[in-house]
């Protein structure tokens, strides 16, 4: 497959588009501007999907009328014949590629044919993990499909427009570089918290703990142990906590992020040591504790001295400066 010096060159362009620090509607823009080189589109629209409103919105656009694009925003396309093909396809489908005669579609026959419009493609937009963000569609007032290189650049172009529609997009990236290998949330004044990385949300017990964050100034790193664990008959439930960190963002997006996951206890601290611990970090006495957590002072002593084996340190000023230190109690 040979691909023209021009088409190559179009395809860089659009890359450095989508690098550059412009917003995202200015750099789609640019996008379609670029693709009209790659193919002389009569009309074409890069959207952006929201989950929560379940609808599309235009991000750039060109050749549209109002209808056509409401349509294409709308529940009309998604719910058309060619919807589970496209999903089931990666890079760009046209129409002679659909085991379909392009008259079936009940969305091509009511909205595109009147227009004028033949061929058509559609490419979805999609982030690294396969998460649905968007779409890049455009039609053709021609039968005559696009060549097979042109239509493979097309392909290659859509797989990199997801930072374009994808409202997410630095916010996962900032998740990717704290915190590669946990999941990832983030809070939204709307819609509480969206999972972001496709591994869904923590317990709904530890959300609860979590509440509403206010906007912090710095990183907090902590951790939460469900406290029905600590009845669990299997040890490795009652070594188990969930450790997180909750990141402030200036996202017109979302206001916290917040990166989690199931861990072993650190140091194999039980809950009772563990509540000892952040008791240490507020600098009471074994008194003080034990009045605090219902036990007796030489129950305290008997937790305080295992910590301190535990994390083998001399002293309790010791304990507290690493259990901050980790995260390991406010």
């Amino acid at each position: 497959m040979m691909y023209r010096a021009a088409d190559l060159s179009c395809v860089r362009m659009i890359s450095s588009i989508i690098a550059d620090t412009a917003p995202p509607s200015e750099k789609a823009e640019l996008v379609l501007d670029e693709l009209f080189r790659l193919i002389p589109y009569a009309a074409a629209q890069i959207c952006t999907w929201d989950e929560h409103k379940h609808t599309h919105f235009t991000v750039a656009a060109r050749g549209y009328s109002t209808t056509v694009r409401t349509a294409l925003n709308g529940a009309g396309y998604r719910d058309d014949i060619v919807w589970p093909f496209l999903e089931k396809n990666e890079g760009a489908v046209f129409w002679k590629d659909c085991p379909f005669n392009r008259d079936d579609s009940p969305f091509y026959s009511r909205f595109l044919a009147p227009q004028g419009y033949r061929e058509g493609g559609t490419v979805l937009l999609r982030s690294a993990k396969g998460h649905y963000a968007g779409m890049l569609m455009m039609n053709l007032e021609t039968y005559q499909a696009p060549a097979e290189t042109e239509q493979a650049l097309l392909g290659i172009v859509g797989a990199g427009l997801t930072p374009l529609v994808d409202r997410f997009h630095h916010v996962r990236r900032l998740a990717a570089i704290c915190a590669p290998q946990r999941a990832a949330i983030v809070y939204h004044n709307l819609y509480g918290w969206i999972d972001i990385s496709g591994d869904g949300l923590p317990p709904e017990a530890f959300l609860q703990v979590v509440g509403v964050p206010d906007i912090v100034a710095l990183p907090v790193r902590s951790n939460w142990r469900d406290p029905a664990m600590s009845y669990s008959r299997k040890r490795s439930d009652r070594g188990t906590i969930i450790a997180y960190e909750i990141y402030p963002l200036h996202d017109q997006n979302c206001e916290i992020l917040l990166t989690w996951a199931r861990e072993t206890s650190p140091h194999q601290l039980t809950a009772r040591e563990t509540e000892v611990l952040a008791a240490l970090t507020q600098g009471l006495s074994n008194t003080q504790i034990g009045r605090k957590l219902g036990v007796s002072t030489r129950t305290v002593s008997t937790h305080v001295e295992r910590i301190l084996d535990k994390l083998d340190v001399p002293t309790r000023a010791a304990a507290a400066s690493i259990a901050v230190r980790m995260g390991l109690a406010h």
